[in-house]
């Protein structure tokens, strides 16, 4: 929550979605329920289904998705908005996604679409998606319970889609 709010953006929107959890994270949630444009808390039918109803609330015009446990790095938000304003043709920017281990960061993977065929290459947490893209290529595919955001970022290289791949650390 912190990494997003301090990203500063008059342009936000932030939409919080709580599949219905029962393990204290609501009431965590409902205390900050002022920093937030949009909290909802009810079960859902997987990550697919939620990822596809934050989607569907979102008004912007990129769409990011962060889970619990995710987080931007600083001025995160605006090297995705230059670079969108640089290259507007653009569907899915992505970037680095930095990894830790016991609290300590460890390596940084750079998004590299042209791998895509191949292999997990762009990591949704450093991704961000036009929204006008969600309804020329499709949602995400709610049968998959694993592995759904390469199945979505694949699906869109494979139709067409216009990455751009930032060589920061989002």
């Amino acid at each position: 929550v912190d990494s997003v709010l301090d990203q500063h953006r008059e342009d936000l929107q932030y939409v919080v979605l709580d599949g219905g959890s029962t393990d204290g994270t609501l009431d965590i949630l409902k205390k900050r329920s002022h920093d937030f444009d949009r909290l909802e808390s009810a079960p859902d039918a997987g990550i697919s289904h939620a990822f596809n109803k934050g989607i569907a609330r979102a008004d912007g015009h990129l769409v990011g998705i962060l889970n619990a446990g995710d987080w931007y790095e600083p001025d995160a938000l605006k090297t995705v908005a230059d670079a969108y304003r640089l290259h507007p043709d653009a569907e899915v920017l992505c970037g680095g996604l930095r990894f830790w281990e016991r609290g300590k960061p460890t390596i940084v993977a750079y998004s590299d679409p042209s791998r895509l065929e191949k292999e997990t290459s762009v990591y949704h947490p450093a991704v961000f998606i036009k929204k006008s893209a969600y309804a020329k290529y499709g949602l995400y595919d709610e049968r998959f319970q694993f592995a759904m955001d390469y199945e979505l970022l694949l699906r869109f290289k494979l139709r067409g889609a216009q990455f751009l791949a930032l060589n920061e650390v989002l």
